[in-house]
């Protein structure tokens, strides 16, 4: 299925760019038949660097060329974010986004990327990543610092965080001196916070028969800012 959506969408898109195929084959570094098997949907260019050259001769997404069937919405986000983040900002199509695609702000410390140093504002995700019931809250991407919630989340991993919402015990992000984490928090009746990680190494060592790292007041985390509640995940691995 997805050789037959690309081959048609890929017609679709020389006809629009007004491309022959020698001429698009020139661009791209394939061979006249090799882009002629693309467009009959007899072959499918595996090698993603081609894929790339593709997306960017067109002035589209690799998403735009699959056709976005619904069972591979998630999949290719997914894909496209956790391998190649800089290279899927760069590849944002222009406004109006497709209805099941959101741009939300991205809050990470500074990557770097094969070339150059680059902090993203937003990040665009597919809404088939959240549930219905967060498809329409105020979400954000939230880059993970440290190894604290492994296997839950890696470094870099990325939460898709509602932002603003603590309704109790959960997975929050928090804005922290050292950077973005993500963290068990349980809320105490007397007003503190109970603070846990998933890596066990990372728990206090007075604490590892109950299994949390800390016990904090409210007024204590002047210093650190919950961003809110986890609501997804993008994984790297």
């Amino acid at each position: 299925m997805q050789i037959n959506n690309f081959s048609s969408n890929l017609k679709k898109a020389l006809q629009h760019n007004k491309f022959s195929y020698r001429a698009f084959s020139l661009l791209v570094g394939r061979g006249e038949n090799a882009v002629g098997k693309w467009a009959n949907g007899t072959r499918f260019p595996a090698d993603e660097d081609i894929l790339f050259k593709i997306v960017n001769v067109l002035n589209v997404t690799i998403a735009d060329l699959l056709g976005n069937p619904v069972e591979n919405r998630k999949k290719i986000t997914e894909d496209e974010i956790k391998n190649n983040i800089d290279r899927y900002l760069h590849l944002l199509p222009t406004d109006p986004l497709p209805s099941y695609m959101s741009r939300i702000p991205f809050y990470s410390d500074k990557m770097i990327s094969e070339d150059r140093e680059m902090t993203p504002e937003t990040l665009m995700i597919d809404t088939f990543l959240l549930q219905k019931k967060y498809r329409n809250k105020e979400i954000v991407a939230v880059m993970n610092h440290g190894d604290s919630m492994s296997p839950y989340l890696h470094h870099q991993d990325i939460a898709l965080v509602e932002k603003g919402h603590i309704i109790g015990d959960g997975k929050y992000a928090l804005d922290t001196p050292y950077g973005y984490v993500i963290k068990n928090l349980k809320f105490l009746t007397n007003g503190n916070i109970r603070i846990s990680s998933e890596n066990r190494s990372y728990r206090g060592e007075h604490h590892e028969g109950e299994g949390f790292d800390e016990e904090i007041s409210k007024e204590m985390l002047s210093s650190t800012f919950i961003v809110g509640l986890v609501v997804g995940r993008i994984l790297k691995d």
